[in-house]
């Protein structure tokens, strides 16, 4: 009997930890699309290399410290980038 239980509870943290892994993989993977359309739109508008730059490192320092994805941020409707960034861009 307490073999059993003791499989189960092996199973159940087995598939509770995949669940938590396969849910940070998502939000890596949907990070990654949300830079490389930001990316694609910098260079579509010819924004300068220096604040090319100055743009990815705020999503790099978001991703880092806060890990946040919100699907509707566009380039520059963001409402987490500073104001001085998104006039630089505007």
């Amino acid at each position: 009997l307490f073999m059993i239980i003791g499989l189960f509870l092996i199973a159940l943290l087995i598939s509770e930890a995949n669940v938590y892994v396969m849910g940070k993989m998502q939000g890596s993977a949907a990070f990654q699309r949300k830079t490389d359309r930001v990316n694609h739109e910098m260079e579509y508008y010819g924004v300068p290399d220096d604040l090319q730059r100055q743009v990815r490192a705020f999503y790099d320092y978001i991703w880092i410290h806060q890990k946040q994805y919100d699907d509707k941020i566009a380039l520059l409707s963001d409402q987490q980038m500073s104001t001085d960034l998104q006039r630089k861009l505007a």
